[in-house]
């Protein structure tokens, strides 16, 4: 699997992206409230920017709590960070 990464402000990219990806990793400002951070994921989605069985990686603080987020499924710690992964899950 090829691997591109693209440097650049996370909601701007979202907005316009066209591709489908198997994983997208986003490393927005710690500073990022809940509300800003929730943007990322609905943007993602809405958007249907991942393959089927992609996930979305948001990485933030320990004192930001993201599982109350739309498509949330779990989050991995490691050191100071947090990083919370999001899926579709489809019903079946």
């Amino acid at each position: 699997m090829p691997i591109k990464t693209i440097k650049s402000d996370v909601f701007k990219f979202l907005e316009k992206a066209s591709l489908k990806f198997n994983i997208i990793f986003a490393d927005p400002p710690y500073a990022f409230t809940v509300e800003q951070f929730s943007k990322i994921p609905e943007l993602v989605f809405q958007n249907n920017l991942l393959e089927d069985g992609g996930v979305l990686i948001v990485e933030h603080s320990k004192e930001t709590n993201l599982s109350q987020l739309e498509y949330y499924h779990y989050s991995k710690s490691y050191g100071g960070n947090m990083f919370s992964f999001f899926e579709h899950v489809a019903v079946e």
